[in-house]
């Protein structure tokens, strides 16, 4: 929260969670100048932690300290790590901003464990993931009734099953409920703002959802989930080119998202302009390639990444990457519109349409982003694809009615 610190996100920090690797290299990956390094064990109710604050030129610590203490104590050790990191890295603090040694927004530490299991979970986005991560939201709550970071993210949850699995009424109505709840809680929350802006994206009430993603952009300028979801929106309208930026400044925030990047490799395709397609997926496929690496279990990293490596000419590894993402997932509608659109660009015309089909079939796909979506070109004057689309807003209009 401090304007002089740059943080990475915590997606792209966590990929190096299991490593041992040269902590200068994972800086420059990470684009960071430090590298905060420990460890935490857990026994019964103590926990001992150890943390080293590491200047990524020289290897050198330049803070470092060991807590033994009570679970309990948890939150004041986290205050007191972000106080030590401030203090050893600024120089001046500015006068009229204060130390961020609130770390939490909730006081009981067995409610914010079960929110960090539901972040961990709802960032994966199968249906499984999605599930599990609303079971931890909704413990997290019943806890603590005033933790509006597990509303949020139990807002989330409802709103990301009307994106990627079921798009009944039921859970936007729950998203709207749950974000509005954490909005009650904490009005100057980002996280809350950009919870709430999904919700009503999911409702398609555009003028508000891109209202709430300012807001949390304005509050905290970090914060991935806004541009993206908000980059998200402008896609569905069809503007382009402010959806090229908003995923831009989504993979500045977080530089190891390989999500923004495929997207906006997707778009940049779409509208002919190559030379910027091939920069930006030859930036990607780094990137992509750790991930894999890391998550090899990770559909969406390869369905998506396919696409790249398309436009790359390494059709081969795209097969591939194609082949174990329809393997791990063969009923996923996601995984399957994005099989039509990595086969539409390949030229695989009837293979394109059959996985479209079957995407469509599950209601899962939004008419919009697959009538704006420039990947399928080659399908649209096709009688197949019409009857498709129209299939798909047919299936719109009697939701829409019913509710």
């Amino acid at each position: 929260r401090l304007d002089q610190l740059d943080v990475a996100a915590r997606s792209s920090s966590f990929q190096y969670r299991k490593s041992e690797g040269d902590a200068r290299r994972i800086g420059r990956d990470l684009g960071v100048r430090t590298i905060l390094e420990g460890s935490v064990r857990k026994s019964g109710n103590r926990v001992r932690i150890t943390a080293q604050l590491i200047n990524v030129r020289n290897g050198y610590h330049l803070w470092s300290k060991s807590f033994d203490s009570e679970l309990k104590d948890i939150f004041a050790i986290q205050d007191e790590i972000a106080t030590g990191i401030v203090e050893a890295l600024l120089e001046t603090i500015v006068p009229d901003q204060p130390l961020p040694v609130k770390t939490t927004a909730s006081e009981d530490v067995t409610a914010y464990d079960y929110y960090l299991r539901g972040r961990h979970f709802i960032n994966r986005f199968h249906k499984m993931d999605i599930d599990f991560a609303c079971q931890m939201f909704r413990h997290a709550i019943g806890i603590d009734p005033e933790f509006a970071l597990a509303w949020a993210g139990y807002a989330d949850c409802y709103s990301l099953l009307v994106i990627y699995h079921d798009p009944q009424e039921q859970h936007r109505q729950e998203a709207r409920k749950a974000s509005a709840r954490a909005l009650e809680l904490a009005p100057e929350l980002a996280e809350a703002h950009a919870s709430r802006g999904l919700a009503l994206l999911v409702a398609e009430d555009f003028e508000e959802c891109e209202a709430e993603f300012s807001r949390a952009i304005e509050l905290n300028p970090r914060l991935f989930q806004a541009y993206y979801y908000y980059a998200r929106a402008r896609f569905h309208q069809g503007d382009m080119e402010e959806a090229l930026r908003l995923f831009r400044s989504a993979a500045d925030v977080d530089p190891e998202d390989f999500q923004s990047r495929c997207l906006r490799v997707q778009i940049l395709r779409g509208l002919g302009r190559m030379d910027e397609a091939l920069e930006q997926a030859r930036e990607v496929e780094p990137i992509l390639r750790r991930h894999v690496e890391w998550n090899p279990d990770d559909a969406r990293a390869l369905h998506l990444g396919a696409g790249s490596l398309i436009v790359l000419g390494d059709h081969e590894r795209a097969r591939l990457w194609m082949r174990r993402a329809f393997e791990m997932d063969p009923d996923d509608s996601v995984v399957l519109y994005n099989l039509a659109c990595n086969f539409a660009t390949t030229g695989d015309v009837e293979e394109s349409l059959d996985y479209l089909e079957r995407s469509v079939a599950s209601g899962m796909v939004a008419a919009a982003w697959m009538r704006n979506d420039d990947d399928l070109i080659p399908l649209r004057n096709l009688p197949r694809y019409q009857a498709l689309l129209q299939k798909l807003e047919d299936m719109e209009s009697e939701r829409n009615a019913q509710s």
